[in-house]
């Protein structure tokens, strides 16, 4: 059995290397075409055509023929009026082959849902999609209702294409098959490449009459579709745009792109919003719930209701209110707060079967109405909550209900609906009212439910997960309704203000305008989305350029110095903070940094008068001592630097083991080797790497050991001593 089970395993793994070969191949001549290698394309897809495809080897054939002749006429000068419109031809004939190339290829060797639905429905041949339509127009019973849904999804999702008899029947079905039907679209179009089926989502998206949930799934669907073919979507850049105008006449596809793009960049901030949730916030919670029962408050969740200051006093202390209002804030902004709560509940039978993840919430479902009928509480409680969450999300609330025992439903049930009239008046003020708000919350819900499907599924891992990147801006055809300078901003925003650096970073170049901006702000957030990233030469230059605007901007010289520091620059540093200084005198730690600067540049003289400026400013100066005393046995004044070394040795319980070094460097230097190699066999015993670490440091202060001119015998022998000594 053991046996069995390896050779299984061992044949899965082949099996999705196999397709992993194949997809990276489909790639390749993607990129081909889309770069207009035709040649080169045409070799790829011959390779990868396998001996039961030789069928295809012809066609290949007879439009290279076409291709060479194309050239022929080229290369002779003759004028062909046609040329253009041929090449998109070959271009799209060529993606179509490859497809159907690599789509034979998995079929005969790749494992997963898709291919297996797929080759079941081949073995037993498709269902008439628009039969199937029909009879559940004409259904009565809803289970019988149920699994048509789930025929017609799983029609969609696995069909080559779409016909025009079919798209009509789709266009005229009820709401909650279109909703579904949607998404299987959208899942088909994510499997395959398919004009038909983007028309049909762009087509409907242009209805009049379309739903905010409606029209978020297939805008989203859409996005997806052109965001995964860049090159077919420039192929059929007439269909699509000609779609995208009429869309744009009935309604703002521009807000609308905007909208679905942050709201795509918070689904995808998801994961770290719940780790850090129930890391840390929750868990702090529950550490403090015995210290809030001391002031009778032992439901956390009543505490917004609550003014008692003492209580009030004891948070604060505690910083767990800051960490409410951070909850909150999140849960204002639009942040995914419930997936943490949700993302456990998706364990029942009911989830296994893929189509449900997508389906839009219906009481009447023949898996909820049972657990709902004869209970009114929990339907005005759904009612109550429902809008707040994804469709996913509320099948999970009520089928939690079949794992609590039949005994202990009632009392569940009776504790939440004590609170059930003032969650109905949080959630009426929540309820949005206007075209805009109605489509960003369906976006928001609608995301929630792809993001669950992508993160928790149980097959999940047969998925490409499409939110591993972003929606670009400049997405071929729909980035133009992306390319407004307001739209732009609030992207890069929103990226800056989540620390998404380098994404915000992309956006601040493009919205600066080159050389010629202005908008000292924008340059800044800029310089430091680059400084953020470790890209210090460029933070500089866009720092700079806000400097030149804004010449006394503290807070930019407080970066350029940083950034010259990294950049090995330390005297331009120091020009900044001796700047900086000379408007802030009352400010020393200025000439701690100014002279910290000055230590970098070899500046050893006018780095003490810095240091001894800052030491005589303040009462307690012994954030200076350290570097006086390494300025001092740098300078040769090993007498003043003893002195310092034995303040530090005294007055400082925070020694490491680099005080000790450096006090027994001083100490070599003024011929005391006994008194030095003391200081040494005890640094190494604060040195966290023992002897090991200790020597190495000593090794790299050797420069600084011959230059106080020590004899280089005594330099080589004291490693010697300090090995050979036992800690």
């Amino acid at each position: 059995m053991q046996a069995d089970i390896s050779i299984f395993a061992s044949d899965r793994k082949e099996k999705k290397q196999g397709v992993s070969i194949v997809n990276h191949q489909l790639q390749q001549i993607y990129q081909a075409v889309g770069d207009g290698l035709l040649s080169e394309a045409f070799d790829h897809v011959r390779a990868s055509a396998t001996p039961q495809q030789s069928y295809l080897l012809t066609r290949i054939d007879e439009l290279e023929g076409v291709y060479r002749q194309l050239l022929s006429y080229f290369a002779r000068g003759v004028k062909d009026e046609k040329q253009a419109e041929m090449l998109i031809y070959l271009r799209r004939q060529l993606m179509d082959i490859a497809a159907e190339v690599q789509l034979g290829s998995m079929i005969g060797q790749g494992a997963g849902l898709f291919l297996d639905r797929l080759r079941y429905r081949r073995s037993i041949g498709f269902e008439n999609l628009t039969n199937l339509l029909a009879q559940a127009a004409e259904s009565t019973g809803r289970k019988q209702y149920d699994e048509l849904v789930r025929l017609i999804f799983d029609s969609l999702w696995t069909a080559d294409t779409l016909t025009e008899e079919e798209a009509a029947a789709l266009s005229q079905a009820d709401e909650y098959i279109r909703l579904a039907a949607a998404s299987a679209v959208t899942m088909g179009l994510l499997q395959r490449w398919d004009i038909r089926k983007l028309c049909f989502l762009l087509e409907e998206l242009a209805r009049t009459n379309a739903s905010a949930d409606y029209r978020a799934r297939l805008l989203i669907g859409a996005v997806l579709a052109i965001r995964t073919y860049p090159h077919h979507a420039r192929l059929y850049s007439e269909e699509i745009g000609s779609r995208l105008e009429a869309i744009h006449e009935q309604m703002p596809l521009d807000s609308a792109l905007e909208t679905l793009t942050i709201r795509f960049l918070f689904a995808r901030e998801t994961e770290s919003i719940t780790r850090h949730l129930q890391d840390e916030l929750f868990v702090d919670m529950q550490k403090m719930a015995p210290d809030l029962r001391k002031f009778g408050m032992g439901d956390i969740d009543s505490i917004q209701e609550t003014a008692n200051p003492e209580w009030m006093d004891e948070l604060e202390k505690s910083g767990l209110g800051s960490k409410i209002r951070e909850f909150s804030e999140l849960q204002l902004e639009g942040a995914d707060v419930m997936h943490s709560s949700f993302m456990n509940l998706k364990g029942s039978s009911f989830f296994r079967d893929m189509h449900n993840w997508f389906l839009p919430f219906d009481a009447e479902h023949s898996r909820i109405a049972p657990l709902l009928e004869g209970n009114a509480l929990m339907k005005q409680l759904l009612e109550t909550i429902g809008p707040q969450l994804c469709n996913s999300d509320r099948y999970s609330f009520i089928l939690s209900v079949e794992s609590i025992p039949s005994a202990l439903r009632g009392s569940a049930m009776g504790a939440m609906g004590g609170e059930l009239e003032a969650m109905k008046e949080q959630m009426r003020a929540d309820v949005p009212t206007g075209d805009a708000d109605k489509l960003d919350a369906a976006i928001k819900g609608y995301l929630q439910d792809l993001y669950r499907f992508y993160k928790v599924y149980e097959r999940k891992n047969e998925f490409d997960d499409i939110f591993c990147t972003t929606i670009s801006p400049d997405l071929p055809l729909i980035g133009r309704y992306m390319q407004k300078r307001e739209t732009l901003l609030h992207i890069a925003e929103f990226l800056f203000r989540r620390k998404h650096y380098e994404e915000a970073a992309n956006l601040y170049a493009e919205l600066t305008d080159g050389k010629g901006s202005t908008d000292t702000t924008l340059l800044q957030k800029w310089g430091f989305s680059l400084q953020q990233q470790g890209r210090y030469e460029e933070a500089l230059a866009a720092y700079t350029r806000a400097e030149l605007i804004d010449t006394e901007n503290e807070w930019l010289l407080r970066r350029m110095a940083h950034c010259y520091r990294l950049l090995h620059r330390p005297a331009e540093a120091a020009d900044i903070f001796t700047q900086l200084f000379e408007c802030h005198p009352d400010e020393a730690a200025l000439l701690l940094q100014k002279g910290n600067a000055l230590v970098e540049d070899g500046q050893y003289n006018e780095a003490l008068k810095s240091f001894f400026q800052y030491e005589f400013s303040v009462e307690d100066a012994a954030k200076a001592r350290r570097p006086i005393a390494w300025c001092l046995f740098l300078t040769g004044q090993y007498e003043r630097a003893c002195d310092y070394y034995g303040m530090i040795l005294d007055s400082d319980s925070n020694l490491t083991f680099t005080d000790r070094l450096n006090a027994g460097h001083t100490a070599l230097a003024m011929g005391r080797i006994a008194e030095a190699i003391d200081h040494y066999q005890i640094g190494q015993k604060l040195t966290p790497g023992g002897k090991t670490e200790f020597l190495a440091a000593y090794t790299a202060d050797m420069p600084a050991l011959l230059a106080a001119h020590v004899d280089e015998t005594t330099i080589r022998l004291i490693p010697e001593v300090l090995r050979l000594h036992p800690l």
